[in-house]
């Protein structure tokens, strides 16, 4: 693991004195890459957590072996220590699997060890949160409740961590359509966080985001999108123009004008976009793919194959190595590039690409070998 690994293993159920060391290396690492993606300077924060993903899960998974519940609370106390806010920080970057059965594994330990509320609060949010982000929002919200109203009563309404489970708490309320439920959350957060923070913080601005696409989405579209505007500007501000943040306020700036079909609006956001996934995470991760599949989408709307055809080229040779010729995403793309050409008058280079799907078609249906 980038700046100290955890080393060794344990007997399944007993908590060694080298797991305590490495809960201990590894919360002191968390706080402080956590610290440092909120920040300009977040790339390598962001890189020291990709390339220590599997030593990190394996220590969580770790965690959640341990029998005893007292032993579990008192070794994996340094992860909480600041209310798990590297699990917030992080967003989807850092693999939350092994976290949330480890979230689990502390909120059992904790009642069954009759804990404090405020450890009973910094469990529930901890495994509220992993719920969350793993989509399992029935099981998340009655968590991230739980630890709003007993963060709020113990630390204070306008504390950090009550802001922070109010964040999270609204973000699964949005992710569930209960959207009135959520725009009261996040806006209460947003006004807490902004007193506590300042009006351009990250976290701030990251609660801005999520309840300016609340108003948008309950119709207030032109306001969504100039609260949008301003957690784009600020984020590009605080965090930079390329940070994983202000590229997901620029993809749904972008998917709004998309919409409306306001597409000549929408082309520089999709070219910024994919160069910045290009740089961020490669040519053919599946964030890079998505916006290149947008941009090319947008510019055939536009009534521009000749710049769309590299696009789709370029998604139907990753999609053929990857899948096969006869896969249906495949085909599906050779049929755009396909498309793209015929629109260039290239007629034969079309039916050229589209003949071995054609035959593939012909043959799983029996009709024999016509096109030959």
């Amino acid at each position: 693991m980038a700046g100290g690994a955890p080393a060794g293993a344990t007997d399944a159920g007993a908590a060694s004195p080298a797991l305590r060391a490495d809960v201990e290396r590894l919360a002191s690492l968390l706080d402080d890459w956590g610290r440092r993606y909120l920040t300009r300077d977040w790339r390598p924060a962001l890189e020291a957590v990709r390339a220590s993903s599997g030593e990190v899960e394996s220590l969580f998974a770790r965690l959640a072996a341990l029998g005893d519940p007292a032993e579990l609370l008192s070794v994996a106390a340094p992860l909480g220590a600041t209310g798990f806010r590297w699990a917030v920080a992080f967003d989807r970057a850092l693999l939350l699997g092994a976290f949330g059965a480890m979230a689990d594994a502390l909120c059992r330990a904790a009642e069954a060890s009759g804990a404090p509320e405020v450890i009973l609060s910094s469990c529930a949010f901890a495994a509220g949160t992993a719920h969350c982000a793993a989509d399992d929002l029935d099981r998340a919200r009655p968590l991230l409740e739980r630890a709003v109203a007993l963060r709020v009563r113990f630390l204070g309404v306008t504390s950090r961590e009550a802001l922070d489970a109010q964040l999270i708490l609204g973000a699964c309320m949005y992710k569930q359509d209960a959207l009135a439920e959520a725009e009261v959350v996040l806006r209460a957060a947003y006004d807490g966080c902004k007193r506590l923070l300042g009006p351009g913080d990250a976290s701030t601005l990251r609660i801005l985001e999520h309840l300016a696409t609340c108003v948008e989405l309950l119709g207030n579209v032109r306001q969504g999108e100039a609260l949008l505007g301003v957690v784009l500007q600020g984020q590009e501000a605080a965090l930079g123009p390329d940070h994983p943040r202000t590229l997901t306020t620029l993809n749904v700036l972008a998917e709004y004008q998309l919409a409306r079909r306001a597409d000549a609006a929408a082309e520089p956001m999709l070219r910024r976009l994919l160069d910045s996934h290009v740089a961020n995470d490669g040519e053919d991760h599946e964030v890079t793919c998505a916006s290149r599949q947008k941009l090319a989408a947008c510019l055939e709307r536009l009534g521009r194959p000749a710049e769309t055809e590299p696009l789709f080229r370029h998604e139907a040779a990753r999609l053929t190595l990857r899948h096969g010729a006869s896969h249906e995403w495949t085909l599906g793309a050779i049929a755009h590039l396909s498309s793209s050409l015929m629109t260039q008058a290239r007629n034969a280079e079309a039916l050229e690409l589209l003949r071995p799907a054609l035959e593939t078609a012909t043959a799983a249906l029996g009709w024999g070998n016509e096109l030959t």
